[in-house]
């Protein structure tokens, strides 16, 4: 089954928001070496889909030309761990990217880290010109969701089950409507039963 989409047309600055000794800093940070950034983003990463490890940090991220050399970010703690991650990664319209690879260490979970790393990305996007930004997740990732919508990024009925599929995430989150972009690509506010 395809993962659900969410697109934000128009991006707006966003408040980066941060607890005491929690800061934001890049891939190009000179903090870390490469093997710890590697082995710090795969604990970020753990609770996706597949096992990420250390060496596919090099490979999916570092290896992916379309995420610019500082365009993952990392939110990080006064003690030196980097709790969460998020990626702007390019695509080959000049005004269009994508936010990507967020993840949060379990242990780190409602420490504000997801929004402050998403929030940074569009933050990111904006400064290099990028207006739109999309999204690929899963239904199941609730708290990710409610980020996303917050930054703007509404749900995109890019395939026929779409509708359905996001008309039931919604009711669990426990919205009565929400804003989609509809199966025409346009705004659409949609009207749960």
């Amino acid at each position: 089954m395809s993962q659900i989409k969410m697109v934000c047309e128009n991006l707006k600055p966003a408040e980066v928001i941060l607890k005491d000794g929690f800061s934001i800093i890049d891939s190009s940070s000179k903090l870390f070496t490469k093997r710890e950034f590697s082995k710090q983003w795969a604990s970020a990463c753990e609770q996706l889909n597949r096992y990420y490890d250390e060496k596919l940090y090099g490979s999916v991220m570092l290896g992916d030309k379309k995420i610019p050399d500082d365009g993952i970010l990392f939110v990080m703690a006064s003690y030196g761990r980097l709790i969460s991650t998020a990626a702007v990664q390019m695509t080959d319209d000049p005004m269009e990217a994508y936010l990507h690879m967020v993840g949060t260490r379990r242990n780190a979970r409602n420490l504000g880290g997801g929004h402050a790393v998403c929030a940074a990305c569009v933050n990111y996007a904006i400064a290099h010109g990028i207006r739109r930004m999309r999204l690929f997740t899963d239904e199941f990732r609730i708290p990710a969701i409610m980020i996303y919508y917050g930054l703007g990024f509404r749900p995109d009925f890019y395939e026929p089950d779409m509708r359905e599929r996001w008309n039931g995430v919604m009711k669990t989150i426990g919205f009565i409507e929400y804003e989609a972009v509809n199966e025409n690509g346009r705004p659409e506010t949609v009207k749960l039963a």
